[in-house]
């Protein structure tokens, strides 16, 4: 018979706010009971009990969009070899042993270099981050993460490259709808895929059992991953064809709610928004610049998504390295949060619930109920109120079993 734990705790995060509680009862893996002020509980026969004072439970966090094998600062151009991958996996695997140290307790990597996540991700054991992959991007030849990549034009090359992420093992397929930040000659702002092409892309993976992820800044690139029916649109950033952002497209929203499909937040975070005020957080006036003002916008633009609907979901984007600490979803969060203007709850939920959504797994993780997973942090505060408790990690649970 599985061990039943008790985690003892005045606050719980249950439903995008936090609640007066006595605890949560895990049987084995799974939530067994979530016990609120009011609720009776009756610890006989329970093998494990452990109490925290003051402090707050919340689903294991999420981050929705990472590169864990990718280091920041590197050429993401190089020629890739055997050596490269090994390198790139060995890498992945210190920042996702790190990230569960931190909260972060479920992750999809979008992106990376052969089989390198693949790898991390099977190397997991029981008490390890549980991982995502995507494996190669879909791109076009000389697109967007090409040098990487799997570069392809036309219908029933999508469709064969769909086949070849399948044999590679990955959960996913990440496709390139528009051109990216990191590589030049590409437009972010353009679609790099037709209708047809897409639509055939999302067709094969979905035979295949595969969720599909579209990189999507553009306006034209989102329609485009709307209509063809991806699963998430990562970045929905809005751009113009010509690179200039712009508002969200009420017709267009109104699609993605109807489609179920989730956004995910992600991108870069200036290293001027992450800069410590008296508190260790990041400080409370941001400076003006057309990075931070095309990002404090970006985050406006999520907060209609929201506002009308969309499940949204938060991912760093990170290419690690950027903050030694590898807190970079803290860093976000935070600098939503003191720059711009979401509330504490609401930048929480799209690290559980909206997480869990954007990684197809709503019915087993990102909620504290009964029948979920138990992958629980506990937190030295109230991050409904305090986002900075974020930093405050007091225990983290895989699974109901205590691993950091």
């Amino acid at each position: 018979m599985p061990d039943r734990r008790f985690i003892a705790a005045p606050n719980l995060f249950v439903g995008g706010k936090v609640v007066a509680a006595r605890g949560i009862l895990l049987d084995g893996g799974s939530i067994e009971t979530v016990v609120t002020r009011d609720d009776p509980v009756d610890l006989d026969g329970i093998v494990t009990v452990d109490e925290f004072p003051n402090a707050t439970v919340l689903p294991g966090l999420v981050d929705a969009h990472v590169h864990l094998c990718l280091a920041h600062g590197e050429d993401l151009h190089r020629t890739v070899d055997e050596a490269l991958v090994e390198k790139s996996s060995e890498r992945g695997s210190a920042v996702a042993a790190e990230l569960v140290r931190l909260g972060v307790t479920a992750a999809r990597d979008l992106g990376c270099r052969g089989d390198s996540a693949q790898r991390v991700r099977d190397a997991a054991s029981r008490g390890d981050l549980t991982l995502t992959v995507s494996g190669r991007p879909v791109t076009t030849p000389g697109g967007h993460f090409s040098s990487f990549g799997i570069a392809v034009r036309g219908v029933d090359a999508v469709r064969s490259a769909v086949g070849h992420l399948a044999d590679e093992g990955a959960d996913l397929v990440k496709v390139m709808a528009t051109g990216g930040m990191l590589t030049p000659g590409t437009a972010p702002g353009r679609a790099q895929f037709s209708l047809e092409e897409l639509r055939a892309l999302v067709g094969k993976a979905h035979d295949q059992g595969l969720r599909v992820a579209a990189h999507a800044h553009g306006t034209a690139g989102i329609a485009l991953a709307v209509e063809a029916g991806v699963d998430t649109i990562e970045h929905c950033s809005w751009l113009g064809a010509d690179g200039r952002l712009g508002s969200p497209d009420p017709s267009l929203v109104e699609r993605i709610v109807d489609a179920g499909q989730t956004v995910v937040l992600a991108g870069p975070l200036p290293d001027v928004l992450a800069g410590t005020g008296r508190d260790g957080g990041p400080s409370a006036t941001a400076p003006d610049g057309p990075a931070v003002d095309s990002l404090r916008r970006a985050w406006r633009n999520m907060m209609v998504l929201r506002h009308e609907g969309v499940r949204v979901a938060l991912g760093t984007d990170s290419i690690f390295g950027q903050f030694p600490d590898h807190t970079d979803l803290a860093h976000r969060a935070e600098a939503m949060v003191r720059h711009g203007s979401w509330r504490p709850g609401d930048v929480v939920d799209l690290m559980t619930e909206g997480g869990a959504a954007a990684l197809g797994r709503a019915d087993q993780i990102g909620r504290l109920a009964p029948g979920a997973r138990a992958d629980l942090v506990v937190l030295g505060g109230d991050p409904s109120t305090d986002i900075s408790a974020l930093r405050r990690v007091l225990a983290v649970y895989r699974e109901g079993r205590r691993v950091a």
